[in-house]
């Protein structure tokens, strides 16, 4: 009987041991699977922090590129004017003009930009002072005429001016010339070496 009992308290001994040893086992198993999912609780934890600084990175780029100052465009040059006969004082305006010999003449103000090349250097050579460059309709030629030497078209004295041509074929040319021009500006102004050009291509 004492053999057995003694066999009885070496088992219940080694029972108690594969239980402890069994219970330090579960316990290690649990900890070992909570570290993963502690390790990737942590990595989300970093992911997130990253993802947050880049987007504070890229909203604080964004506020920098907005409040530099746009680039100032140059403004354009004026283009320079195609025209420069519209400076000439009373451009195309028609007048009665006085030629010495001759009667009151119907003639319109141009400019030097109008005169065939061929002729620009008698016309300057001709020049006044104080002068409007005139072009006389009929005989189609350039004259310096002051401001004396000028009249109203349809002024007081127009209907005395037109009896003083005394009917001529060329003053009534004249006549009907500086009529179409008044109605049609351009349309009986000079050809300059330009716009010979310009029918000859």
């Amino acid at each position: 009987e004492g053999g057995k009992e003694g066999g009885e308290g070496a088992a219940k001994s080694e029972k108690k041991r594969k239980e402890r040893e069994s219970s330090s086992s579960s316990s290690s198993s649990d900890d070992n699977t909570s570290t993963p999912a502690h390790a990737q609780n942590k990595s989300k934890d970093k992911e997130k922090a990253k993802a947050v600084a880049r987007a504070r990175a890229s909203e604080s780029s964004s506020s920098s590129s907005d409040d530099e100052p746009a680039p100032v465009k140059k403004a354009p040059k004026p283009a320079a004017s195609s025209k420069p006969a519209q400076a000439v004082k009373n451009f195309g305006k028609v007048q009665w003009l006085r030629i010495k010999g001759y009667p009151w003449w119907p003639g319109v103000v141009v400019s030097m930009a109008e005169v065939p090349h061929q002729d620009k250097a008698q016309v300057v050579n001709a020049k006044k002072p104080d002068s409007s460059l005139m072009y006389t309709f009929g005989d189609h030629m350039f004259y310096w005429s002051r401001i004396e030497e000028l009249k109203e078209w349809n002024g007081k004295n127009h209907k005395d001016l037109v009896k003083g041509g005394k009917n001529g074929k060329l003053f009534k040319l004249a006549l009907t010339e500086a009529t179409e021009e008044l109605e049609a500006p351009g349309s009986h102004r000079p050809i300059s070496q330009s716009d010979y050009d310009q029918e000859e291509e």
